[in-house]
């Protein structure tokens, strides 16, 4: 059997094209949806039946036969897949030209294979729970889907190291609606009930690890669907490792254009209700915890997001002297941002410039120069540091500030600002001076906060405050002091 692309079962989906009406459930209509999946995974895939399509009361039953299809694909190759269960769902036509949809079977997967650090070894067990959705056509996705209940088990080992994890599923839901330029807009939200993880390494063991309810949300704004969809369909009419004329490559080449970039925003958050983590250092453990990210696609105006906190830290018993224990955090939240590189331009350079029907599409030096056009040499990179926190009962610090980094020789240009406070000064130096007579990290540490206090501005309410200046020059001032000077 010939090999074919990793993306074939997801292609199953695309041939849901818009249904006239909710018709009867025939075999004439079953051969009909087997020959619109053949425009996407190909006719061999019906004829051999990898994929077959039967009617089943009032629905079609659609099943992938991944067990053939991955084996072909790891032929020769000294790797070994075993799946157990089918890949199926079943679906129906809508009156309004969308699709019903129901999953009815996901295949446990167990497989080996070698990397250069030794033979490897993973085993996963879906348990999938009730997932129905509706597909539409002219969305390439589904408007709606949703999943009740579930888990999941998985084990992988690496030489005398071996993981064992499992996560037990609330539920999920997905909603997509129309946006502008034919894309669309995507929401989701997913609770996970438990997550429970363990590793262990000759037979001793490293961590576990339980995480109690995690919450997530996530929205993606103008995916590009329908060019996802037909770059989709292009990879996977085709057999792995196919060698493309010159007019499938620059067919290529145009479907890709298509799809980007890609989705113009993409935001995710969650939230941890407890962590608790078991290490032969000692238990940690934290909650609530929070996290978020957020990109842009690949735009000309690019845009990265990271934001994190956590309460109620416990950390492991660490090598340090008693009394720095109350100077271990109980809290913390960090918001950094980078923005001023663009993907757009290298991206069109490295499709202008690629050859798809040569072994090695791309050349070295293209890939150089794209890199190179991600900065904008005038400009640079923005690194931003949102209001973030630091906190323990004993004090609370608290950090903000951007920098720049422009690309210039012999060395990058930097320059930027930062603000730093502190509340709880004097309590940290008199913790610090009780101990300095017998202690003398204590009193090295004491001497530091003194000169430290020296340059700070003290508000009325006692919070010292560090503004803090880097010049492109090189030059560093803290509240207008100059601590170093420019180069000269």
């Amino acid at each position: 059997m010939a090999r074919r692309s990793g993306l074939f079962p997801f292609a199953a989906l695309l041939a849901l094209s818009p249904a006239a009406s909710a018709a009867e459930i025939t075999a004439d209509g079953a051969r009909d949806l087997a020959a619109s999946l053949s425009t996407y995974v190909g006719r061999e895939a019906v004829e051999e039946g990898i994929v077959t399509v039967v009617p089943r009361g009032e629905s079609y039953k659609v099943t992938i036969d991944v067990q053939r299809l991955v084996g072909a694909m790891v032929e020769g190759t000294g790797s070994v897949v075993r799946l157990d269960g089918e890949l199926s769902f079943e679906t129906a036509p809508l009156d309004d030209g969308t699709w019903s949809m129901t999953w009815v079977g996901f295949p446990s997967v167990s497989a080996e294979y070698d990397l250069p650090q030794g033979r490897q070894s993973v085993d996963y067990r879906f348990g999938l729970g009730e997932v129905t959705g509706v597909f539409d056509p002219a969305l390439a996705y589904f408007s709606r889907m949703e999943r009740k209940g579930g888990e999941f088990h998985f084990t992988t080992t690496d030489g005398e190291t071996a993981a064992f994890g499992s996560m037990t599923y609330d539920g999920e839901t997905i909603t997509a609606t129309p946006a502008a330029g034919g894309s669309i807009d995507i929401v989701a939200s997913s609770v996970i009930d438990t997550l429970k993880e363990s590793a262990t390494r000759g037979g001793t063991t490293i961590f576990t690890a339980l995480a109690d309810r995690i919450e997530t949300e996530a929205a993606i704004d103008g995916l590009r669907s329908l060019g996802l969809r037909d770059l989709l369909a292009f990879a996977v009419a085709r057999k792995a490792g196919e060698r493309l004329d010159a007019a499938a490559g620059a067919e290529l080449k145009d479907k890709i254009r298509a799809a980007l970039p890609l989705f113009d925003q993409m935001d995710a958050s969650g939230a941890i209700s407890r962590l608790s983590v078991t290490t032969p250092a000692g238990p940690f453990s934290a909650g609530p915890i929070s996290f978020s990210v957020a990109t842009t696609g690949i735009a000309a105006e690019g845009r990265y997001e990271l934001a994190f906190a956590a309460e109620k830290l416990v950390l492991p018993a660490l090598p340090m002297p008693p009394w720095s224990a109350a100077l271990l955090p109980e809290g913390f939240d960090l918001a950094v941002a980078v923005t001023g590189h663009d993907l757009a331009a290298p991206a069109a350079m490295v499709i202008d410039a690629m050859d798809p029907t040569k072994p090695e599409p791309v050349d070295e030096a293209v890939l150089a120069a794209a890199a190179e056009r991600i900065l904008d040499p005038a400009a640079g990179l923005t690194l931003t540091l949102a209001p973030s926190r630091l906190a323990s009962p004993l004090y609370e610090a608290r950090f903000e500030g951007a920098m720049s980094v422009v690309p210039a020789e012999p060395e990058p240009a930097v320059s930027g600002t930062a603000t730093v406070s502190l509340s709880g000064l004097d309590e940290i130096m008199a913790l610090m001076q009780d101990h300095a007579a017998t202690d003398p990290q204590a009193a090295q540490a004491a001497m530091g906060l003194t000169f430290a206090k020296g340059l700070a501005q003290v508000e009325p309410d006692g919070t010292a405050v560090w503004e803090i200046a880097v010049a492109e020059s090189g030059a560093v001032t803290v509240n207008g002091q100059i601590m170093v000077p420019a180069r000269k």
